[in-house]
């Protein structure tokens, strides 16, 4: 089915029960966005003043979802995001930050919101490493640069974004879904219709399937993760920026929730792991922020250096 297109099957099916159920939702949606708007909202922690050396950011990982999941040794706990999708959980947590100690490795495409100098340096992998056939940055290419990250900068904190276990889903079962895609060139999603928004109105997508793909993504990401914190030192921990909602009640409004909506602060949003792993702690210390251009450069220098020429 193309999302880029409404089919007369489509419609029908919107006009269905379940699609003025969906229609429903999305109303009641938009009146608990204005209501949080208008409450006091920051609750959620600044992840930034958290005791690690290596924060991993899962993207859109609900709690119950990874305490169901994970298997990896270390201490479970929870804390709530401070944004309900990426964008509000960037800027709540960097804009008009001094991170000067951290290195900071994403595949998220809201991270070119952050302004220069933010971090000692970004490492923005999105359109490098964009997969055009899962239409998303596979979980490898995050750990190849994160590993390249660790041994570069030995002395800095480093912030790990992962694109998974949010779609597209990317597994055996869920890669033959129509879950959606991100843009390696914007902030905007592909033009199929999101997979959230299928299940919301009933466009042929049953909810036990979307389940098991979630958790497939989930599954995927956490062996990636696991293989990274084979290789790197100190003391990590694994969160995520938001949760997903998959047909969960909302409040004040009780209609029922999908994905991941700005500015909708209900636990099954912003309730995300803080999941620690112990290790030995690396000496931390600022710097003056660099530029990939100077990075580069620096890099230059080091072969010519190696090669005799300097």
């Amino acid at each position: 089915m193309s999302g880029s297109t409404y089919t007369i099957d489509n419609l029908r099916r919107v006009a269905s029960i379940k699609g003025v159920s969906g229609i429903i939702s999305r109303l009641g949606t938009r009146i608990n966005q204005e209501y949080y708007k208008m409450c006091d909202t920051d609750k959620g922690v600044q992840i930034i003043n958290e005791d690690w050396d290596n924060l991993i950011i899962l993207d859109g990982c609900r709690y119950d979802t990874f305490s169901e999941v994970c298997e990896l040794s270390g201490e479970l706990e929870y804390r709530m995001s401070k944004g309900s999708e990426s964008r509000e959980f960037i800027e709540q947590n960097f804009i008009g930050e001094e991170l000067t100690d951290t290195v900071y490795i994403t595949a998220n495409p809201f991270a070119t919101t952050v302004p220069d100098r933010t971090f000692h340096y970004i490492d923005n992998i999105l359109e490098e490493e964009w997969d055009s056939e899962i239409n998303t940055v596979p979980p490898s290419a995050v750990v190849d640069h994160a590993e390249s990250a660790a041994e570069r900068f030995p002395n800095k904190r480093l912030i790990v974004h992962f694109m998974q276990p949010h779609y597209p889903f990317i597994g055996n079962f869920g890669k033959n879904m129509e879950s959606g895609g991100i843009n390696p060139r914007s902030n905007e999603t592909s033009n199929q219709i999101q997979v959230w928004k299928r299940l919301q109105y009933g466009l042929g997508v049953p909810k036990g399937d979307v389940v098991h793909a979630y958790r497939e993504n989930l599954n995927l990401v956490l062996n990636a993760v696991s293989g990274l914190l084979d290789n790197i030192e100190g003391k990590s921990v694994i969160t995520s920026d938001h949760g997903n909602l998959i047909g969960d009640r909302l409040s004040p409004v009780p209609v029922r929730g999908y994905g991941h909506p700005r500015n909708v602060y209900v636990e099954d949003l912003v309730k995300v792991p803080w999941f620690t792993i112990d290790g030995n702690r690396r000496m931390i210390k600022p710097e003056t922020p660099i530029s990939s251009d100077e990075l580069k450069l620096e890099e230059v220098n080091q072969q010519l250096d190696h090669l005799g020429y300097k």
